[in-house]
């Protein structure tokens, strides 16, 4: 979590269940899910050292096109 830094986070659904969301609801808002969102190269910064390395956008990319 600290990686990605979410603004929501959903428990609940199975894995990249969200790949087919076309709208999601918080509270009394709805939203429209209009496209994926791109990948933060903060992802690759280790939080507690600071050091940057590939990981995990490399493996994202090879499993999520």
């Amino acid at each position: 979590m600290t990686r990605f830094r979410p603004s929501v986070v959903v428990t609940g659904a199975p894995p990249w269940a969200e790949d087919r969301w076309r709208g999601i609801r918080i509270g009394a808002v709805s939203f429209r899910v209009v496209k994926p969102c791109g990948r933060c190269v903060v992802t690759t910064t280790d939080q507690l050292t600071g050091e940057r390395g590939p990981q995990p956008l490399k493996m994202l990319g090879r499993r999520r096109r």
